[in-house]
């Protein structure tokens, strides 16, 4: 079948790609030459001017390899702009499970390495290889869950994340009522740490203690423990 021109995302321009890559990290050189040749105080200025470098490089290749129909719905289009074709390397993918994304209608359509997630496959379309079809849905741990077609839970989407902090994979255990965070968030320890810190830094009465035992030679950490 033809290639949907239309409807396929046809990928990157590598050597515009691989150009602006040289353009960034000739820019990023210049950049720590200044941090070398600069005083102190400019260092800090500096490495964040490199990190928005690195950030615009990053968005703008995100960007050009996200296709644009990503949450969009056809349910108006004309089903012969997709049947008898192959659309190949688009993001389809919807906020709902389940949600209906084309038109009825359509005769002969096959996707190839596109994302289907929570899209409804029309009744005479193939999804071929590379795709993936998936259907998930925010639980009340604030993460996302694989759901069947009654939409209840059956495993988290994050599963690895879940196992590296130890928490249940069982749907059972989601909470009754839904978290103020992400389960995966408040259970990680480097924002644990970062918050108990943040707690002594603004509790003052224990910032003056452990200044006053600095200055006395001990270690102001023992107060946090």
């Amino acid at each position: 079948m033809a290639i949907n021109e239309k409807y396929s995302y046809n990928g990157i321009d590598l050597e515009r790609k691989k150009a602006d890559r040289i353009a960034l990290d000739e820019a990023i050189a210049i950049k720590r030459q200044e941090i070398i040749d600069s005083p102190e105080t400019r260092t800090g200025i500096i490495l964040r001017q490199i990190k928005n470098l690195e950030n615009d490089y990053n968005d703008k290749w995100k960007n050009e390899t996200s296709p644009k129909f990503k949450r969009k719905q056809f349910l108006d289009v004309d089903p012969a702009e997709f049947s008898n074709s192959t659309i190949m390397n688009t993001d389809f993918r919807q906020y709902e499970p389940y949600t209906r994304v084309f038109p009825d209608g359509i005769e002969n359509l096959e996707f190839k390495n596109c994302i289907l997630d929570n899209c409804i496959i029309p009744d005479k379309a193939i999804v071929g290889s590379g795709c993936l079809n998936r259907h998930y849905k925010t639980q009340n741990d604030g993460e996302y869950w694989f759901v069947d077609t009654e939409l209840r839970p059956i495993s988290p989407k994050n599963y690895g994340r879940f196992d590296f902090l130890g928490l249940s994979k069982n749907p059972a255990d989601i909470p009754a009522e839904p978290l103020s965070e992400r389960i995966t968030v408040a259970s990680d320890p480097r924002v644990i740490e970062q918050r108990e810190f943040e707690a002594f830094k603004n509790d003052e009465t224990r910032l003056r203690s452990a200044l006053s035992l600095e200055r006395a030679g001990s270690d102001p950490r023992l107060l946090r423990q």
